[in-house]
């Protein structure tokens, strides 16, 4: 799971069956858009990916979803 950097051991540590990748985060705890191309890396090994609940700035979010695609080469994708 690819998670904000402040939450990622409490994740990790919630959910010790996944495995919990720290990511850049805005100020407000957020998945911040910089982190597009790790996200990307992440994404492209795996068959699916899901991205939502918890991305509450519309704007960074857009952001992030603009920048993340156009590196996405394979996987499912479920925007919620």
């Amino acid at each position: 799971m690819a998670v904000p950097r402040s939450i990622a051991l409490a994740v990790g540590t919630a959910v010790p069956e996944g495995r919990a990748f720290a990511l850049d985060e805005t100020p407000t705890g957020e998945i911040s858009a910089v982190a597009a191309a790790r996200l990307a890396e992440l994404a492209n090994a795996v068959d699916a990916v899901v991205i939502g609940t918890g991305l509450v700035d519309e704007e960074n979010a857009a952001a992030l979803v603009s920048r993340l695609l156009p590196l996405l080469d394979g996987p499912a994708l479920v925007l919620d």
